[in-house]
């Protein structure tokens, strides 16, 4: 006998003033990830797919957005990465990836360098995971410190397979973008 399997989208929406999305499921991206997770430890991994869809503004981070692992999980900005900005300038990692397959798409992505050069910034640390970056811009908030060169990566990718598409970097004093023994991929 066959069993087939379907794989239900899951919509999670976030707004972060309730102006484009009155009736938003939450108002910050943290809100939503958690509830991603709590999706994703309930249905099976391979049926599993979360869109988090997010109007435009600004959404920052006080911790890191650590991503749940399993299924696939969508991290989309409506309206594109001019109009939806992830701030993880007061984290030293913005989004951490364990694992599992993660898309990323229409965000401007944060930063702020660190003048600790122990204590580097990262905007996106991935690990053991699949990832693609659609339209996306990663941001450094400045180019230099105080006694220096400020430390700071845009995407940490190690172990991983990496897709990218219409992706830029800015303003990163360490490397806008890092891959260490990565398999796979294609950057565009």
């Amino acid at each position: 006998a066959a069993t087939t399997y379907s794989s239900a989208n899951h919509v999670i929406t976030v707004d972060d003033d309730g102006q484009e999305m009155p009736n938003a499921d939450f108002s910050t991206l943290s809100e939503a990830v958690e509830a991603a997770a709590d999706h994703q430890a309930l249905s099976p991994w391979y049926a599993s797919r979360i869109t988090i869809r997010v109007a435009p503004g600004t959404y920052g981070l006080v911790e890191t957005l650590e991503m749940p692992v399993g299924g696939l999980l969508v991290l989309k900005g409506t309206e594109g990465a001019e109009k939806t900005t992830i701030n993880a300038s007061a984290v030293d990692v913005g989004i951490d990836v364990r694992g599992g397959t993660i898309v990323l798409e229409g965000f401007k992505l944060r930063t702020r360098g660190a003048t600790d050069p122990d204590a580097t910034r990262i905007g996106v640390r991935c690990t053991d995971a699949h990832l693609a970056i659609e339209d996306c811009i990663f941001s450094s908030l400045q180019s230099t410190g105080v006694g220096g060169d400020v430390s700071g990566i845009g995407l940490l990718a190690e172990h991983s397979t990496v897709h990218m598409q219409e992706a830029v970097f800015r303003r990163y004093a360490e490397a806008g973008l890092s891959l260490v023994e990565c398999r796979g991929g294609a950057i565009e």
